[in-house]
């Protein structure tokens, strides 16, 4: 069975930059076992893994923001039950660790555009290298972690 992971995308100044995966849950319809998301139904976890910050911010795909812009995330899924979205500082020497003294939860606004989901973000200041994490739930109990480093435009 292929496991197909829902891309994200960050939108910003009219430019798309697709998100880096990182931590992964995928359940599928499987007979002999229950899903916590819905004891009724049969199925099973065919895939996971798990990918922190200090493991994908090497090849984490870059986004260059200029200060005072609105970006926007862009989940290829109606799915989506849950959506967290964090920032922190990219440090000078080395990588960002899971939760960063600069970590910060950001404010999101929600919308459905056809078969994604939108969610807009408050304007970014882009005075420094930042790691956006972005981390969706889907019905099912499926779960996907996206990463982006965000820096000043040039």
């Amino acid at each position: 069975m292929e496991v197909r992971l829902p891309g994200a995308w960050v939108i910003v100044s009219g430019k798309a930059v697709a998100g880096t995966h990182g931590s992964f849950t995928y359940q599928g319809d499987q007979a002999g076992s229950s899903c916590p998301s819905d004891p009724q139904r049969q199925c099973t976890s065919i895939a996971h893994a798990d990918a922190y910050p200090e493991h994908v911010a090497p090849r984490a795909a870059v986004v260059e923001v200029p200060g005072g812009d609105r970006p926007a995330i862009i989940v290829d899924s109606r799915s989506v039950t849950e959506f967290e979205a964090t920032l922190q500082e990219w440090p000078a020497n080395g990588t960002p660790g899971v939760k960063a003294r600069s970590w910060r939860e950001l404010d999101l606004k929600a919308k459905r555009e056809g078969h994604f989901t939108v969610y807009t973000l408050d304007p970014l200041d882009g005075r420094s290298a930042q790691l956006l994490t972005a981390t969706a739930k889907f019905q099912g109990g499926n779960e996907l972690t996206y990463y982006w480093r965000l820096q000043r435009a040039r």
